[in-house]
């Protein structure tokens, strides 16, 4: 069935260094951009903000590479299709061209995306084009989706929240990581790709800030493994830990800051082992 892909109805949705499967996303007939399988949730790379889904790591290893080669990439179309596809970016103007508004009665299907467009000239002139590959090219080539697309705000997103990178700037919805199969919050292009080179060294502020957003629950104590005890609890950066005994709290007590706390108790290790995902947002948060 045909997912529309309309400005004023879509729902927002949400390379990690965890095999833990991505926001949840229904990839029911979506296809790998490199080799064409179905779709794994638990075989993803972040890409343009996104998340890209792919069917086995060989093929996430060729996507990897590929993505080096930016603008010129053998993939970049079929992936951009495949942000749209899964409702992580929406369509703001016309692919066509001119500065008419779009009109959400009249749209064409591209491989299960409905691109709208401002007039029924101009998605005749998009249809003269030719058949699928000639369509996908003029809408989701890196140029046109560039200018023609922007990424859908995630119901985490969260107004005035600081960039742990560079903390004296707020984050801005466009800006996103997948982490833990959960959405981290950046301020800007130079903190996104500080972090896909090296997910690894902000994977403990990418996990704090998940329980920030509250999309990530606690269930037992990060530091024993064993039974979380609300009489034992510490607040760490705005997050509220509860750990196993006295003991355990008197070492995390024992830390020199907030920032080696952090460390101690979100490492990716910790964070698997003792926080689970949620399944709905509490709130969404409309800011840009």
């Amino acid at each position: 069935m045909t997912r529309l892909f309309h400005l004023f109805l879509i729902a927002a949705v949400a390379l990690s260094a965890s095999t833990a499967s991505a926001q949840d996303v229904d990839l029911a007939g979506v296809k790998c951009p490199v080799k064409g399988g179905p779709a794994k949730a638990d075989v993803y790379v972040n890409y343009n903000y996104g998340v890209v889904y792919l069917c086995c790591n060989k093929c996430k290893a060729a996507f990897t590479a590929d993505m080096a080669k930016r603008s010129k990439g053998e993939y970049v179309t079929k992936a951009n299709h495949q942000l749209a596809l899964t409702g992580q970016f929406t369509q703001r103007t016309c692919v066509s061209g001119g500065d008419e508004p779009l009109n959400d009665k009249i749209t064409g299907d591209v491989g299960g995306v409905a691109v709208m467009f401002s007039s029924e000239e101009s998605k005749k002139q998009f249809n003269d084009a030719g058949g699928l590959d000639s369509k996908r090219e003029l809408a989701f080539a890196y140029t046109p989706f560039r200018k023609h697309f922007k990424r859908v705000t995630s119901p985490f997103f969260k107004t005035g929240l600081k960039c742990f990178m560079m903390p004296k700037k707020s984050v801005r919805s466009k800006y996103t990581v997948c982490h833990n199969g959960g959405t981290v919050f950046l301020c800007c292009s130079k903190c996104y790709r500080r972090y896909i080179r090296e997910p690894d060294t902000y994977a403990a502020q990418c996990n704090h800030q998940l329980m920030i957003t509250g999309q990530f629950e606690q269930k037992k104590c990060p530091l024993s493994g064993g039974a979380a005890d609300a009489a034992h609890q510490v607040e760490v950066a705005g997050v509220v830990v509860k750990l196993g005994d006295a003991a355990t709290k008197a070492k995390v007590d024992a830390a020199a800051d907030d920032k080696a706390k952090v460390a101690m108790l979100f490492s990716d290790e910790r964070f698997v082992a003792a926080f689970a995902k949620k399944t709905k947002p509490a709130s969404a948060d409309d800011g840009k």
